[in-house]
């Protein structure tokens, strides 16, 4: 769409905001192991509603991994430059983004002028160390309990415990995209 209002007059993509907005991006070519940075123009509305996100997917060769979450910001219709850090996994030659955009009924995102870079250790070092100040400070408490099945697990690991043919089990939960998002 082109618009005399955006950043020097360049082309975007225009999203209005549906129940469930999902927009998947071509593979771009990222280098394995290393911090890059991605900035783009947005121009956005949510009305109220759920700020879009970017999720970056990693190809790394059996399925795609989602290893990044970053939420849009509400510019109120102006144009702003957005940016944001991430590294690459090891063993990764391309990744990819969605943008889910669960927005309200009036709600709008305008995209344009995507940049990718490859960004120092240094300047990805920097960036964390600010962005990690806007997070509440996170302590971990010991417990009585702490380590109170560590000899047993390890017995268990080693096939020590007296049981034989039992595997070592462990619960966990996978989730999908959409439990996640909401």
């Amino acid at each position: 769409m082109d618009d005399q209002s955006a950043p020097d007059s360049i082309s975007y993509l225009q999203f209005i905001a549906g129940p469930n907005g999902l927009l998947r991006s071509p593979d771009f070519k990222v280098e394995a192991g290393k911090p890059h940075f991605m900035s783009l123009w947005v121009r956005s509305d949510w009305d109220g509603g759920r700020s879009p996100e970017f999720i970056f997917w990693y190809d790394v060769g059996l399925e795609d991994i989602a290893i990044s979450y970053y939420s849009l910001p509400d510019t109120g219709g102006e144009w702003k430059r957005y940016g944001f850090y991430f590294r690459a996994l090891s063993d990764t030659e391309s990744a990819h983004f969605t943008l889910h955009f669960p927005g309200n009924e009036n709600a709008f995102i305008d995209l344009a002028g995507f940049q990718l870079r490859s960004a120092s250790e240094k300047e990805f070092s920097e960036a964390y160390k600010e962005w990690r100040k806007t997070m509440p400070i996170h302590l971990i408490r010991g417990t009585p309990d702490d380590g109170k099945y560590l000899a047993t697990s390890i017995a268990k690991f080693e096939g020590r415990l007296g049981i034989p043919c039992k595997p070592f089990v462990i619960w966990g939960r996978r989730f999908k995209l959409d439990e996640w998002i909401g």
